[in-house]
């Protein structure tokens, strides 16, 4: 359990080392985008965050424990039939 544990705190901070200039960057840059809308801070929605974010806070602690305690074969399934999903929607986009 340790290791495990290890490689989601290992993977937590990868992300924000990743997504905390990519914020500041976005927050910070014109890039041009010809709908804004009303609550954009830079080329940042707020609303768009706060409705992405706010129900992954309340859904991630459930998905953590339940991914501890699911077997890896689904978990593996799972991952797998993800891949998928995204892999057809790239090839699918026109």
């Amino acid at each position: 359990m340790g290791l495990l544990a290890s490689a989601v705190g290992v993977g937590a901070l990868f992300n924000l080392v990743i997504s905390i200039p990519a914020t500041l960057f976005f927050l910070t840059a014109d890039l041009g985008t010809p709908c804004w809308t009303v609550d954009a801070l830079g080329d940042v929605a707020l609303f768009c965050v706060a409705a992405l974010s706010l129900p992954a806070l309340f859904v991630a602690p459930v998905a953590a424990r339940w991914s501890v305690r699911a077997p890896v074969s689904v978990l593996r399934r799972l991952f797998a039939l993800c891949l998928v999903v995204i892999a057809l929607r790239l090839l699918l986009r026109t």
